[in-house]
Order: C-alpha cells, then sequence, then structure tokens
C-alpha cells in the first residue's frame, strides 16, 4: 500500500492511500473517527464506537473483514438481540 497524500487534521498528518482510506492502522484515533463521521454525516453513538472497535480488534487479529454474521453476533452478544 503507497501513501499518496496527507490529510491534516488537528496538527497531525495522517497518511491516505490512493481511494482516500488510511494507509497505516496504527495512526487511526478518535479525532480521526470523528472527521470521518462527520464527512459522512453520521452522529456516532456508543452503539456506534462499540462496533468500530469491534471490528478494529477483529481486522487487527486476523487481517481480514468479518463476515456480517460474525459481526452481528459478537454485537448481539455484547450489546443485546436488539
Amino acid at each position: 500500500m503507497f501513501i499518496t497524500e496527507y490529510l491534516n487534521l488537528y496538527g497531525k498528518r495522517y497518511p491516505l492511500d490512493d481511494k482516500g482510506h488510511l494507509a497505516k492502522m496504527s495512526e487511526w484515533d478518535a479525532p480521526l473517527r470523528d472527521w470521518f463521521a462527520e464527512k459522512e454525516k453520521i452522529q456516532l453513538t456508543e452503539d456506534h464506537h462499540e462496533v468500530i472497535a469491534y471490528l478494529r480488534e477483529y481486522f487487527g487479529k486476523y487481517r481480514l473483514h468479518p463476515v456480517p454474521r460474525i459481526v452481528l453476533e459478537a454485537m448481539a452478544e455484547k450489546l443485546g438481540q436488539e
């Protein structure tokens, strides 16, 4: 993955790839999360934070994106069936 540009946000430079995705997972932090949410016009709730944390943990461990069924089962266990 090649860094093609940087996002300057709150005095920090975030490396982005050619698709505009964060190039280094280790650079992820709350200000960047909130910036992306604002850009997409999403108001994050605590449940959103739980899902994001789960997805980041899963990807960090397996280097794969989980299939939706796995996410749904994990979130139902953590947050309840609804």
